[in-house]
């Protein structure tokens, strides 16, 4: 019913009608409530149309603005009077000033209310308004009243004016009691009237209402609010005592409450979802920014040589008196290879993806008559009509982004350079062809203030805590700093750190929170109209931290097993590490609307359980990604995990290959030919991230 909408827009909608930073928490509660001391709005979850839900956000902001705690329809406080009259007088009191502080509201309160209408929540439909209390006929008149004629007896309409001129919470209480003491007094007049309208309606008068509209039952055979005449009504009355007894003040105040805000509030059910279970929410887009170090102040940052960090990089740093200085222009060498190395390939790549490019746009050319005569075809005119000139319309291929993600945890420790080699080959792929991209590296290590951010999140709301991530490159970046990133990030790899680069633990989830939010507003700076969400990691994420009402940030919440995807709709998950993450990336597929690619890293240990997730335990398909691994180094599986394409390698063969093209010198010509279509393949495939992409295009 209710539309993918992100979750925090209700959030921050009602904050802002509040005109204060209130807390907007959501749960499987049954009813809204708002904490005065604590300044916290809980809203049930509700499953409507947005409409409605905005009303009803609408409707208990006006009750956190302008209602005393006392107010409250779930409150208990004895005010001396029914709870169904405070309850009409204040939602009409607390309303009118909402509509008033915000216009724009007006019609949503109108359609809501319709809406409600039309699904019976009065109870309304086969009743006789006429015959209803005062203060049934004030409620319907508030809340319905462009959607149908309420009739009142003259001496009532004192009390119409009366609840619309309401302003505080005590003169709510003083005009509640004014109108039960007069209907109690003066109810049988009043209906004798009210009787005498409804039989001098024509059967056609606009007073009527519109049955078709109204739909309101004004026969004799009305249930709730039966019609009867005066020769049987003390009799009827009599038989009433005669067999029940005397009516007790209980009774007799049940007797005079309101039926249609009973009935109201008895229909909210039908409003919430019947998901049960705690609900987890995601961190503000505040939040998110927050734990992002932009390239800028990255790249600001000084470098050091960290020797004891090298990773297989054939450096002997006990042959050097200086083995720092020394590493370090080894480092710069094995750069200087890396980007010969690289530019060969992307230039070879570039090609082919202007080939497919090329490819997409003529399958789909269109060719037309363009209307002139061509002098050329002019002497085929007896026999042929095709002698004008033809137009060919090519089609527009799609334009490109992507958003890069690698996971920085330990684990990624000995093949973190090689994953920095294939990112950056797809990096320097994206600058030459004009493709924009940005590229983060995720871990923890975020220095924040506990407190702080447990006092900000609301229950239930995933906590970023030490979560952190690095902007390595952005489409903004002019030449010269797009140049010294990919450097930087080669040192990176290879050890040469500043005070940002730290391999912590995984921290997914709370990257791909992140991500929900860094991948719309990239589309909205770049207007690309396909864009593609990279994952790269070695193992399952961190189980997320939920903030729970009764242990703050300390507790994992096994018991919170609904995971809110917008503001009226929740899916279930069963744990809140890998199986989050598969939410989490099936909500940015749908909200970002991108495609999902994952690189799993590997070694046999983590690639069994990483196969026996994908493949269920089939031993035919397990089979075949073996067999894919040992001639490729990978296998590619689709949509799995939340990806679109997962594709699963070994650790030790992302590697790039980086050896020369060497053929005997007396070889054939068909030799060579093969020898180098085999190298060339092995130089494409050695670059998965590039080559995938490449193959995804179109």
């Amino acid at each position: 019913m209710s539309q993918n909408i992100n979750i925090n827009v209700k959030s921050v909608t009602a904050r802002l009608l509040a005109t204060e930073n209130i807390q907007v928490n959501q749960t499987n509660s049954t009813t809204a409530w708002f904490d005065v001391e604590k300044r916290i709005l809980n809203l049930p979850l509700w499953d409507v149309e947005p409409y409605v839900y905005d009303m009803l956000v609408g409707h208990e902001v006006g009750h956190a603005l302008f209602t005393p705690a006392d107010g409250w329809h779930q409150s208990i406080v004895d005010l001396g009077i029914p709870r169904s009259y405070i309850n009409v007088v204040e939602d009409a009191r607390i309303e009118r000033m909402v509509k008033s502080k915000y216009p724009g509201i007006v019609n949503t309160f109108a359609r809501a209310y319709s809406w409600m209408y039309d699904q019976d929540f009065f109870k309304i439909k086969s009743a006789n308004v006429f015959s209803m209390n005062l203060i049934d006929r004030i409620n319907l008149y508030f809340k319905l009243g462009a959607s149908m004629t309420v009739p009142f007896a003259e001496m009532e309409l004192p009390f119409i004016d009366k609840v619309a001129k309401c302003e505080t919470f005590d003169d709510v209480v003083s005009v509640s009691k004014e109108i039960l003491e007069f209907w109690k007094e003066n109810k049988d007049e009043i209906k004798q009237e009210l009787k005498q309208q409804q039989y001098d309606l024509p059967e056609d008068s606009e007073d009527a209402g519109d049955e078709e509209d109204q739909d309101l039952d004004l026969s004799s055979d009305s249930v709730e609010y039966e019609e009867i005449d005066e020769d049987s009504e003390e009799e009827s009355e009599s038989i009433k005592k005669s067999s029940a007894g005397p009516m007790d003040d209980d009774e007799e105040e049940d007797e005079e409450a309101s039926k249609t805000d009973d009935a109201l509030r008895a229909s909210e059910s039908k409003m919430l979802s019947s998901e049960r279970g705690g609900i987890i929410k995601m961190f503000s887009e505040e939040m998110a920014m927050n734990a992002m170090v932009p390239y800028k102040e990255y790249y600001a940052d000084p470098r050091q040589v960290y020797v004891n960090r090298v990773y297989n990089l054939k450096f002997d740093r006990y042959a050097y008196a200086d083995p720092a200085a020394a590493y370090a222009v080894h480092v710069n060498e094995l750069f200087k290879k890396f980007m010969n190395d690289t530019n060969r390939a992307v230039s070879y790549m570039a090609k082919e993806f202007e080939q497919k490019k090329a490819a997409y746009q003529y399958s789909r050319a269109k060719v037309s008559n363009s209307g002139t005569l061509n002098t050329t075809a002019l002497h085929k005119y007896k026999f042929s009509e095709d002698v004008f000139k033809r137009i060919t319309t090519l089609a527009d291929a799609k334009s490109h982004g992507m958003v890069i993600s690698v996971d920085m945890s330990g684990s990624m420790g000995n093949v973190l350079l090689d994953t920095f080699k294939q990112a950056l080959n797809l990096a320097v792929f994206c600058r030459r062809v004009n493709i924009p991209f940005e590229m983060y590296g995720f871990t923890d290590g975020n220095d924040v203030d506990y407190y702080k951010q447990e006092r900000e999140l609301n229950e239930g709301q995933i906590a970023p805590g030490g979560f952190r991530y690095i902007q390595f490159f952005s489409h903004k970046m002019n030449k010269r700093e797009f140049d010294n990133a990919v450097k930087s990030v080669f040192m990176s790899g290879c050890g040469i750190l500043n005070s940002y680069d730290r391999l912590g633990s995984t921290p997914t989830n709370e990257m791909l929170i992140a991500l929900s939010y860094l991948l719309k507003k990239f589309r909205k700076e770049t207007g690309v109209q396909k864009l593609m969400n990279i994952v790269l990691s070695d193992g399952d994420p961190n189980r997320s931290v939920i903030n729970t009402a009764n242990s703050g940030l300390t507790s994992y919440a096994n018991n919170y097993n609904l995971l809110q995807i917008s503001p009226t709709k929740v899916v279930r998950i069963y744990n809140t590490s890998g199986d989050l993450s598969e939410k989490l990336l099936n909500y940015i597929k749908t909200e970002c609307n991108v495609i999902n690619f994952g690189y799993f890293l590997g070694d046999n240990a983590t690639l069994k359980n990483t196969m026996y997730r994908i493949t269920s335990g089939s031993y035919k398909e397990t089979q075949e990604i073996k067999s894919n691994m040992r001639k490729n180094g990978g296998a590619a599986v689709n949509n799995i995990l939340g990806y679109d394409r997962y594709i699963v390698l070994k650790m030790n063969s992302i590697g790039i290959d980086d050896s020369e093209f060497e053929v005997a010198e007396d070889a054939k010509k068909s030799t060579i030919a093969r020898e180098f279509a085999k190298f060339t393949k092995s130089k494409r495939t050695s670059r998965v991230l590039l080559d995938n992409f490449v193959q995804a295009v179109v």
